[in-house]
């Protein structure tokens, strides 16, 4: 097969490198998959979707006497939910000398998890990068948060912003280098002065201290750093959908409805305890009935807090019955960990002092267009890079998810927050 130009590579990224990054969303599930599953995929239209909810019973009754008139007609409270469109897109780029190649081995033939081929690498490692990117996003509340909150901060050419480990859900290790990112408050107020854009230069995810070209003469502490002109518009994770303030939440005002408000216990920095998820779980049963089916929660946690589960568990001095005693060795090792029946799922990237309780049937993952490589114009998935006047000999293409995420019954979860993890891990 001869390649002529940027069509047979066009080609070649749609018929073979494209199916393959598609796959690999599913084959290594990440939880914006996880929560695709718990119902079919549901499309999306450009204007998003609604969905309507009964959220509160007919106020109609009455205990009458024989002769008196029926009690007032009444009716239900319904709400609908809106879930909108959010765009999430990266961009990568390859040399202008790939198309020149005749052999189509050698720019990528081959699987993304095992590619062959300039091209192929770099579709496999950039393919993780936009996965990771996702999941992360998967837990924020949607504003976009790569840190928060700033503890420290240095304005200025050759800035720092630190994000204390200590004192954050996840310190900087979700700050890439060489990211272009802005500088926000919590209220959604942009920072310019003196530099709109800044550029992570280093980092250092033991203090959590990040270094940046120049960081505004605006920013201050209690700052977030957010990708370039991202604020506000990544899909709504986690931490927006189980929420339980006063909000306007998928376009509803909660205020004077408790039942699309979760279970959010704060456990002031005190150890896992069995406790603190028995009295969650209880919650949600009281809030969502307890007629939901045991199987259908999943408990999701941060690795360090899986050790205090285990750390629980050792206290309570018992031996594996599997343990080989013929050849002498006793295994007191907990792989397998389950509270409540429930077995306990880890990522890296949930909050290290988070352990959330979900009801997978009450998520729905929306996407008008699925995880994968898109075409940049119609018909091509690759574009010359432009210059200020003319172009580079380079060719970029660019991995999309348009889609967002939704919660038809919020009181059904919950959140442990706040718990202890200095000593974990």
């Amino acid at each position: 097969m001869a390649t002529t130009g940027t069509t047979a590579l066009s080609n070649l990224m749609r018929e073979t490198l494209n199916p393959k990054v598609k796959q690999a969303f599913v084959n290594e599930p990440i939880l914006l998959m996880m929560l695709e599953n718990a119902l079919s995929p549901k499309k999306i239209n450009a204007k998003g979707d609604n969905i309507t909810i009964r959220t509160g019973p007919s106020p109609s009754f009455g205990a009458l006497g024989e002769s008196a008139l029926l009690p007032v007609a009444g009716s239900p409270v319904y709400s609908k939910f809106n879930i909108v469109n959010k765009l999430h897109y990266a961009q990568g780029e390859v040399s202008g000398l790939a198309w020149l190649m005749q052999d189509v081995d050698t720019i990528g033939k081959g699987r993304v998890r095992q590619a062959a081929g300039m091209l192929g690498e770099l579709i496999e490692g950039e393919t993780d990068d936009f996965k990771q990117k996702l999941n992360r996003f998967c837990y924020g509340t949607g504003n976009g948060a790569l840190g928060s909150p700033i503890t420290a901060i240095v304005v200025g050419a050759n800035g720092t912003a630190t994000i204390n480990p200590a004192a954050s859900l996840n310190g900087s290790n979700h700050i890439p280098l060489g990211a272009r990112v802005n500088f926000y408050t919590t209220g959604g107020v942009i920072h310019v002065a003196g530099a709109a854009v800044s550029t992570v230069t280093g980092i250092n995810t033991t203090t959590g201290v990040t270094t940046f070209d120049t960081v505004p003469t605006d920013a201050a502490v209690g700052d977030i750093i957010v990708y370039e002109a991202s604020y506000g518009n990544c899909m709504t994770g986690l931490r927006g959908l189980v929420q339980n303030s006063n909000v306007v939440f998928q376009g509803v005002n909660v205020t004077n409805l408790p039942n699309l408000k979760a279970n959010i216990i704060d456990a002031a920095q005190a150890n896992w305890s069995q406790g603190l998820v028995d009295r969650a779980i209880t919650r949600t049963k009281t809030a969502a009935g307890i007629n939901m089916p045991q199987n259908d929660f999943v408990i999701l946690t941060h690795p360090k807090q899986s050790d205090a589960v285990r750390n629980a568990g050792y206290a309570l001095n018992t031996i594996n019955a599997s343990s080989d005693r013929a050849a002498g060795k006793l295994d007191l090792g907990f792989p397998l960990i389950s509270t409540n029946g429930m077995r306990i799922r880890e990522d890296v990237d949930c909050g290290q002092s988070e352990m959330w309780g979900l009801r997978l049937s009450t998520f729905q993952r929306y996407a008008l267009f699925e995880p994968g490589l898109m075409e940049i114009i119609p018909g091509q998935m690759f574009a010359p890079k432009p210059g200020s006047s003319n172009y580079y000999h380079i060719y970029q293409y660019a991995f999309a998810f348009i889609g967002n995420l939704g919660v038809s019954n919020p009181a059904a979860n919950f959140l442990i927050t706040n718990l202890a993890y200095s000593a974990l891990g």
